[in-house]
């Protein structure tokens, strides 16, 4: 994908469904950058709410593209797809509609990755509430693998920044938080068929894979969590497409073939995907998540998975040995209290008869 030489250095895309409440905030925080020379683009996926009322009310004499949705599209990655096919800059942010920006985000990322040839650069964020109040950070979501590493800037190899964090789990986990190259950009439904929930977290993947990443420590993006944030509400979908992420990841980059890179991701993988869903509880839930099971078979080897399954989750290995212990306890008491009862009864009537 080429870039026009003549056009903004930086398309904005706002993907906008029903947050109008936050759509002020967060234009605001777009128009006010320190960093002007971008171009804004709109995408309205059929929003049933006054968004459009509002878009129009604070993009009043401002450049600005409106694309309105007759129907709704069903996914936000389609309107990533069209926002992209139609932007002009060098660099892409996709200022999703509820989150918000610190004024020099733009600024600070451009220059990042004017410093080399980096896919992308992402912010650290903060997580803000439904009336804007900040109450976390999410360093916290990173500080299990490394509580140093992510607290500078740093400019890092693509394919280490997959195998050693993203194969485990997306360390990006806010899209607004990210300005990536448009020439690199691939759609996520390229990478993978049908993909609902993780298209951002593949997109990362793919992007870093022989290039580099860059980061920024300063928390210049606001996460907003609200009752209307959808968070793994499929959790069966997402471990699924988790688990396809993986894969791909470690298919893509040869890292089977150097088993050094591979030790921290089996210390952090199974208890995380236990943590989402992946319990060996039934011969469903077996046969469900096998493709994990077969990656996690590969990676640990079958002595070392049993020994991973029962440091990682205990209580999920008793509930997958719960039904021998019934067994045991239960049926298996009462068969060996028969057989008992049997044979003292043959020995009494033994007894009885010799004495006769």
């Amino acid at each position: 994908m080429s870039c026009r030489s003549d056009g903004p250095r930086v398309s904005v895309i706002v993907p906008n469904y029903n947050h109008a409440p936050f759509l002020r905030e967060r234009l605001l925080s777009i128009l006010n950058q320190t960093y002007q020379d971008f171009e804004l683009i709109i995408l309205d996926d059929a929003s049933n709410d006054n968004s459009l009322a509002v878009i129009s009310e604070c993009l009043a004499g401002r450049s600005h593209r409106l694309v309105v949705n007759d129907i709704n599209s069903g996914s936000t990655f389609r309107q990533w797809d069209r926002g992209v096919s139609i932007a002009q800059g060098e660099f892409v942010w996709i200022a999703e509609s509820d989150d918000v920006a610190e004024i020099t985000f733009l600024e600070r990322l451009v220059a990042a990755l004017d410093q080399g040839e980096a896919a992308y650069a992402y912010s650290q964020s903060l997580c803000i509430d439904a009336e804007s109040c900040v109450f976390g950070n999410i360093k916290g979501w990173t500080d299990d693998y490394s509580p140093h590493l992510w607290a500078s800037d740093f400019l890092v190899d693509g394919n280490f920044f997959c195998v050693s964090f993203l194969a485990i789990k997306c360390v990006i986990p806010n899209a607004s938080a990210v300005l990536f190259r448009r020439k690199f950009y691939l759609s996520p439904f390229s990478i993978m068929e049908g993909i609902q929930l993780i298209g951002d977290y593949l997109l990362w993947t793919e992007l870093a894979m022989d290039r580099q990443v860059a980061y920024v420590a300063s928390p210049l993006n606001r996460f907003r969590f609200h009752p209307g944030t959808v968070r793994m509400a499929k959790r069966q979908i997402y471990l699924q497409e988790c688990i396809y992420c993986t894969t791909h990841i470690l298919d893509r980059t040869g890292a089977w073939s150097k088993p050094g890179q591979l030790v921290f991701l089996r210390h952090h993988l199974l208890p995380l995907w236990l943590s989402i869903g992946l319990e060996p509880a039934s011969p469903l839930d077996w046969w469900r998540h096998r493709k994990g099971y077969q990656l996690l078979y590969r990676l640990h080897g079958p002595g070392g998975l049993a020994v991973a399954l029962l440091r990682a989750w205990p209580r999920s290995v008793m509930r997958l040995l719960e039904p021998l212990r019934l067994f045991v306890v239960l049926g298996g008491s009462s068969v060996f209290r028969r057989f008992r009862n049997a044979d003292k009864c043959a020995a009494a009537s033994t007894g009885k008869s010799k004495g006769r």
